[in-house]
């Protein structure tokens, strides 16, 4: 954004003039724009969410929120496959290019994240 968006943008949410963005202000403005209701989970799909977290952050065992290819992964692909999430029939390689939106060599959460939604898990 430019600094006069930036300042607009300000200026809609701080809607008593405080200088502040309030939790109630964001609030009131995150339940009226419709653009972010693809966002919002029920409470069901946000226990969901953590859960794959918790379950994620098992399998990251040096913590850098990624999963790498070797161990890691290959441990988490296993888990997964076991559990009878579908995964592409070519092993580790291809389950962790398919998961690999960036093709960095690793899987982060968000890519995970993306794996499930696109998948329906969520």
């Amino acid at each position: 954004l430019s600094p006069a968006e930036l300042t607009a943008a300000f200026a809609k949410l701080d809607a008593d003039g405080s200088g502040y963005v309030e939790k109630e202000e964001f609030l009131s403005w995150w339940n009226a724009d419709a653009r972010f209701s693809h966002l919002r989970l029920d409470e069901a799909k946000e226990a969901r969410v953590q859960q794959f977290a918790a379950f994620f952050l098992d399998y990251d065992t040096d913590g850098t929120g990624f999963l790498e290819a070797g161990p890691e992964f290959e441990k988490f692909y296993t888990t997964l496959k076991g559990a009878g999430y579908r995964l592409p029939a070519g092993g580790v390689a291809e389950a962790l290019a398919h998961l690999d939106s960036n093709g960095d060599g690793q899987v982060s959460f968000n890519e995970f994240l993306r794996y499930l939604i696109d998948d329906e898990l969520l």
